[in-house]
Order: structure tokens, then sequence, then C-alpha cells
């Protein structure tokens, strides 16, 4: 009996038992609508140059409809969120240019942490079986006062989105973040880059108005990156403070 019991852990360790094929079913529909996403040509009407010219009709149908263009610009944003096709920004500078600044951060903000959320399920249910348990352990192995604590770095990667958000979710599963712990880390850490966002959109608003055609080159400037990098850092440096503490 004591050497059925000591196999145990080591039969654990291996592994749960692969669930059913159909876990695969909603990564494989993502990875799909992606596919159809590019294949109609839609990435074409999610740029700048779209929003310029679209402006003034974007305004008056969100005039004329208070209620529903709220929910209309979420749901849209959270399926091309979930969907980790490279359209999100332009819709988060739209957002800026069609809302009020703080309306246009709540609305974004929701928008990007349903979407992650659902790639962040649908990927845990496809490859949680299948992930080995060594992903984590070297975590354990990092130096003292380096921070061991995954929450500390999925938090760094949403405050600085330098990185593709499709890949810090996957990271997420990765490393084995909770999945509440997930929606709460995303929905406070990428406040401050869409807030920037919706502030800078309303600009491009009035670049829009005054007949200039905006580019890339008005909004990714080093000064406005600059915020949130130290911001991001002060994550690492408060995780390091924490493992030095003795806390995670």
């Amino acid at each position: 009996m004591a050497r059925a019991d000591a196999k145990r852990p080591r039969e654990l360790a291996r592994g749960r038992r692969p669930g059913p094929p159909w876990r695969f079913l909603p990564a494989l529909l993502l990875i799909a609508g992606a596919f159809v996403y590019f294949g109609l040509g839609l990435n074409r009407h999610f740029t700048l140059i779209a929003v310029a010219r679209n402006q003034a009709s974007l305004l008056a149908w969100a005039g004329r409809h208070t209620i529903l263009a709220p929910f209309a610009y979420t749901a849209l944003y959270a399926a091309v969120c979930a969907l980790s096709v490279p359209s999100s920004a332009v819709l988060a500078f739209a957002g800026g240019v069609v809302f009020p600044v703080p309306l246009a951060t709540l609305y974004s903000v929701i928008a990007v942490t349903l979407g992650d959320s659902i790639v962040f399920v649908s990927a845990e249910a496809a490859v949680s079986d299948a992930i080995p348990a060594r992903l984590q352990s070297w975590l354990d192995k990092v130096p003292p006062g380096v921070p061991r604590n995954p929450k500390i770095y999925l938090l760094f990667v949403r405050i600085l989105p330098l990185t593709p958000s499709w890949l810090g979710n996957l990271g997420a599963v990765a490393l084995g973040i909770p999945l509440f712990d997930f929606i709460i880390i995303t929905f406070i850490g990428v406040i401050p880059a869409h807030l920037m966002y919706a502030t800078l959109g309303g600009g491009l608003g009035g670049l829009i108005a005054a007949g200039h055609v905006p580019s890339w080159a008005d909004i990714f400037k080093l000064k406005l990156i600059l915020p949130l990098a130290g911001l991001a850092v002060l994550t690492l440096i408060y995780g390091s403070y924490r493992s030095r503490k003795g806390g995670e």
C-alpha cells in the first residue's frame, strides 16, 4: 500500500488525464474567426485613415443611438480582442474620437478585459492538460529579490503594451494564473494605456476636423511611452521588494 501511495504523486506529476476533444472547440473557433476576419479583408476597415474618413458618420450614429452605441462599441472591441487581430489599437483611439475620454476609457477597458478573458478561457481549456508542471518551476529557481509571483509579470505586460495581448494571455495560462486574478489584473493593468489612447483619440478628433489625416507617428512618441514604462518598472520593483521581504 505504501508503494502504491508513493507512486501516486509521480503519476499525478505527469499531468492530468486528457480532457474531451471538444475542449479544443473554443480555441479553434477563435482561430477560424481570425482567418475569416483577414479573408474578408475586414482589417482594411480598421485603420486610422478609415476613422478619419468616417468620423462625421461615427459621431452622428453615436449621437442618434446614445444607449446602443456604447454597447456596440464595447462588443465590437471585445470581439476584435478575442480574435487577437491587430486592429484593437485603432478601436481604442476611435473610442476617444467618438466618446468623452472617461467613457471611452471605461468602454475600452471593459472590452479588452472581456476579449482577453475569452482567449484565456479558450486557451486554458485547450492546453492546460498538456502544459508540463515544470513550466512554473523556473519561478522557484530565480535569484532572491527577483519577483517570483507570475501575477507581477502579467501586470507588467498589461501596463506596458509592447507585447501582443494574446502572448500575455497564453503566458498567464502557462503560469497557472487563476481566471479571477487574470480578470482583475487585466482590468486594472490596461487602464493607464487606454486612458492615454482615449486622450490621444480625442486629440486626433481635432486633427481630423482640421483636415489632417493622422498616422501612427502622431500617436506613438517616446514622451508618451516613457510614463507607461516607468509605471511598469515600478511594478517589478514592488515585486522585488515583496520577494526580499519574504512575500510572493
